[in-house]
Formats: structure tokens, C-alpha cells, sequence
């Protein structure tokens, strides 16, 4: 179950990223979010501060252009 979808479509890293984070501070633990990009740099950059940040990316998946996280806050 998404719990918070966040839309950094039509933006460039790390600003899809910087939007996670804003999110994020207001979720509990355990809490999911999705988080939806079409800059092809989160693809490496997302995975890559979720693990730095001990969240857990549990799925990805492309839909009408843009690119799907889903992110488990730990």
C-alpha cells in the first residue's frame, strides 16, 4: 500500500530526490511512498540515497513515461 505519492515529474535530480525527503520527514517508519520521476539520473540516483539513507526500494517499474520508486521509510 502506497501510503505518499510524490510527483517530481519534468524535473531534474536531485530535486526528485529533495521532494522525497521533504515527504519522508513527515512519515513513520515503515510508512511507503512512491515517488514518481522522468530524469533519467534517478534511475542510479534514487536507488543509490535510498540505500545511503537505509530506506528500502521496493519496487521499480516504468509507466507512461516516467519512472515508479517504491520506497519503504526504515
Amino acid at each position: 500500500m502506497i501510503d505518499v505519492r510524490v510527483d517530481a515529474s519534468n524535473v531534474q535530480c536531485p530535486v526528485p530526490i529533495l521532494k522525497a525527503v521533504e515527504a519522508l520527514k513527515e512519515m513513520d517508519e515503515g510508512q511507503t511512498i512512491e515517488l514518481v520521476t522522468t530524469d533519467d539520473d534517478s534511475l542510479v540516483d534514487v536507488p543509490a540515497w535510498a540505500e545511503d539513507m537505509g530506506y528500502v526500494v521496493e519496487e521499480t517499474f516504468e509507466n507512461g513515461g516516467a519512472t515508479h520508486f517504491v520506497i519503504v521509510k526504515a
